[in-house]
């Protein structure tokens, strides 16, 4: 009888090894010669777009296949988010997007027409998390953030009501108690956004700092006058923490920190229901191309500082503590209804 046993637990032991590395090979299989779809929720030229397009040009190294990328603009990122969500299950479509202005943020905001659970996205990792900055528009008067904060009728441009620097900007104009000030909405991305600080047309931003240093190389902001976050950033070392020129209530603080966590980084992610194994190649190929030298030189020249990658598990878990974050940050989104003003 144990020979017997023995004889079976060996069919056992090497089926479970045959199928593991079908698997394996499947994936990769599946993906030589097949075209992956990247759908990116802003216009091109942004750097979500060419976060995109760096993965677009390593993917056939690593898979032997090719990607197609599909600028899905509309609704603040709202509509190209919920199309990766609609898209079949098959692992050739994947998403890229701003983790809190295109995903995140519009859960939180419950913004009208979201249609996806972000705790059901398959989750491929994530790259440059980046701490924000206020920065203001290089034809505006304004050489302090004492300046700015005294004067009325103060103009903050970002993309969409959740966006985390419309959050922000909402806890600090009530923090100040700002007359008559807006925070206008409905930006295209990010150098949209930098277009109309450059012209005027508005008085201030708070985005990552990679894309203010890349607006300040442009000429169309001065050097930011405050972070965001507690520690200063690497970015810009000599600009003070928003918690070193002000003070707040334990409340307000606990609201600042979870903007914090919402994530200001490039997350990358596939429809709900993609196959394991086709996720986890997903998810293994990602981080290949974030590794390579000469991607990693092409991220360099539009993010100076590379703030590194990780891991779809990490954003998962992130994803799965969105509904405490988004009680802390209730009152956030209500100031953000308070000084609302679209873009014309």
């Amino acid at each position: 009888m144990s020979k017997w046993v023995t004889f079976f637990m060996a069919v056992i032991l090497s089926l479970s090894l045959v199928s593991g590395a079908y698997a394996a090979t499947s994936a990769a299989d599946f993906y030589k010669n097949k075209t992956l779809v990247i759908i990116v929720p802003t216009k091109p030229g942004g750097g979500t777009d060419y976060g995109a397009r760096v993965i677009a040009r390593y993917w056939p190294e690593y898979t032997g296949g090719s990607v197609v990328i599909k600028n899905v603009v509309g609704g603040q990122g709202l509509v190209g988010s919920n199309r990766v969500w609609h898209s079949k299950p098959n692992g050739l479509t994947i998403g890229i997007a701003t983790t809190g202005a295109h995903v995140t943020g519009h859960v939180l905001n419950k913004s009208p027409g979201v249609a996806f659970d972000v705790t059901k996205f398959g989750w491929i990792g994530a790259h440059q998390p980046t701490p924000q900055a206020l920065a203001v528009s290089a034809k505006k008067p304004f050489t302090s953030f004492n300046d700015l904060k005294q004067q009325q009728g103060l103009k903050q441009c970002s993309e969409s009501p959740g966006n985390i620097g419309a959050l922000y900007g909402a806890l600090i104009l009530d923090h100040i108690g700002a007359k008559d000030a807006q925070i206008v909405t409905g930006f295209g991305g990010s150098n949209e956004l930098g277009l109309a600080l450059g012209r005027g047309e508005v008085d201030y931003f708070i985005w990552s700092c990679t894309v203010v240093k890349l607006h300040m190389d442009k000429g169309w902001v001065k050097p930011p006058f405050l972070a965001m976050e507690r520690k200063r950033s690497a970015f810009f070392p000599d600009v003070p923490t928003i918690f070193e020129v002000m003070k707040f209530s334990p409340e307000v603080e606990k609201e600042f920190d979870a903007l914090e966590r919402m994530g200001s980084d490039k997350s990358v992610f596939a429809p709900p229901g993609v196959p394991k194994d086709r996720l986890e190649f997903l998810r293994t190929t990602y981080d290949k191309i974030m590794s390579n030298e000469k991607a990693l030189a092409q991220l360099q020249k539009r993010w100076e500082i590379w703030t590194g990658h990780y891991s779809g598990e990490k954003v998962a878990a992130n994803m799965m503590q969105l509904e405490e974050t988004g009680r802390i940050v209730e009152r956030a989104k209500k100031l953000v209804e308070k000084y609302a003003g679209l873009k014309k």
